[in-house]
């Protein structure tokens, strides 16, 4: 049992089913070595699919750029719960 690099700190707009759904399926990311700090997103879900990315890069301390494409594409191609639908704010730790 390896403990994940990546922790969520808070998710605004997911209940605690889907942030076990998206806990679960952030340990399969694999970012680059040696990052750490903490990134805040907002995603857009509709219909059940993410349809937008975005960071936030005041709120965020990660400055590798090549981390930050890694986790949004992981976080783009999540499916989240069917039904899910609106803004969801993200704020992941990453400890490595």
């Amino acid at each position: 049992q390896s403990t994940s690099p990546l922790q969520i700190v808070s998710a605004e707009g997911l209940d605690a089913g889907a942030i076990a759904l998206l806990t679960q399926y952030l340990q399969s990311v694999t970012l680059p070595a040696g990052v750490s700090g903490e990134t805040v997103w907002e995603l857009s879900v509709q219909n059940g699919r993410v349809t937008q990315v975005a960071i936030d890069s005041q709120a965020s301390t990660v400055q590798a750029t090549d981390a930050i494409e890694t986790l949004k594409r992981a976080l783009t191609s999540w499916q989240p719960p069917a039904g899910l639908k609106g803004t969801v704010r993200l704020k992941l730790q990453i400890n490595q």
